[in-house]
This record gives C-alpha cells, structure tokens and sequence, in this order.
C-alpha cells in the first residue's frame, strides 16, 4: 500500500526536449598498437637466435649423419665381404 502513498504515477512529458544519447559510443577505429614495434623486435630476435642456432648445430648434424653413413657403408661391405 506505500506504492499509493504519493499518488498516481505521472506520465513522461511530451515537451520537445533535446534528445539525449541512447549511452552507447561510436567504436574506436582499430589501430595498430604503438607498442607493436617492441613485439616486432623481440620476434626479429628470436628468428635470428633460432637462425644462429640452427647454423651452429649444422655441422654436428652433418658430422653425425656422415658417421652413420660411414658405419652404414661399412656394414654393408662386410656382409658382401661375407656373402662372398
């Protein structure tokens, strides 16, 4: 029974008022980041630190390829030696 306490509710107005806004913001442009130039650094040397690495590894890799082949070769002459 309080809701009747003051009365009827009133009506909204119907005087021209300015229009306000709905509370919603036009969206900002995408942009890129003024940070992306830092990003684009750190990935920059993680190529090259994965470019010197590969680099340096490649002789090992090389190395041990050459021994497998060696060791290939001479097991397979052995066996011709042996089938002989």
């Amino acid at each position: 029974m309080k809701d009747f306490y003051h009365g009827p509710a009133s009506l909204p107005s119907v005087s021209p008022e300015p229009q306000r806004g709905s509370g919603w913001i036009d969206p900002v442009p995408m942009r890129i980041s003024e940070h992306s130039k830092y990003v684009d650094m750190l990935l920059d040397d993680a190529d090259r630190n994965e470019k010197i690495a590969k680099l340096t590894d490649e002789p090992r890799r090389l190395q041990t390829l050459a021994e497998a082949r060696d060791a290939e070769v001479a097991r397979l002459e052995a066996e011709r030696v042996r089938l002989e």
